[in-house]
């Protein structure tokens, strides 16, 4: 029985052997890396910008804007207006577009507020709306002569005129 066990172990222990001798070298390379690695903490940019002159042929200023593109923004760390970026960034995949001032104001506070405000918002009831929508279609179908009977709806075109008409009307 003790030899049986002592079978059953070599088998087990074998391949975890041969593998730790593999794997030694790589770890052993590893360590050498991060121990003779350079650390640098001095970069250009992002306010280091010690001794650093920055010209440019132009700097631009646009109309209702007091922000400008001066060239020194580039290095000094001036000209990351990362929360503004993000903000930008998120707004133009959360609404159909936007301005400076209110992507300002929405940068002030967190996206998850900004959304659950969103959910907070009233909207129109887009089914009441496509109803709204379907009769005025069909009015307009029986003022140009048609037969009320051979109007259909409310269908999907009729729905979709009411969610753009919702989507680009809102609050949000």
């Amino acid at each position: 029985m003790k030899v049986q066990f002592q079978k059953i172990k070599n088998k087990l222990t074998e391949p975890l052997l041969k593998m730790r001798f593999r794997l030694l070298p790589l770890i052993a390379f590893c360590l050498i890396n991060y121990t003779f690695s350079q650390v640098y903490t001095d970069y250009i940019g992002a306010g280091h910008d010690a001794g650093i002159i920055v010209s440019s042929s132009d700097e631009q200023i646009r109309s209702g804007w007091n922000e400008s593109a001066n060239a020194a923004n580039t290095i000094n760390g001036l000209g990351l207006d990362g929360r503004l970026l993000e903000t930008s960034r998120f707004l133009s995949q959360a609404t159909f577009g936007t301005d400076l001032e209110y992507i300002k104001l929405v940068a002030e506070g967190s996206f998850e507020d900004w959304i659950d405000t969103q959910f907070a918002l009233s909207s129109p009831e887009i089914n009441q709306l496509t109803r709204d929508i379907f009769q005025q279609a069909l009015q307009m179908w029986i003022n140009n002569g048609g037969d009320p009977e051979d109007y259909f709806g409310p269908y999907v075109l009729h729905f979709l005129y009411a969610w753009w008409q919702t989507n680009l009307n809102n609050e949000d």
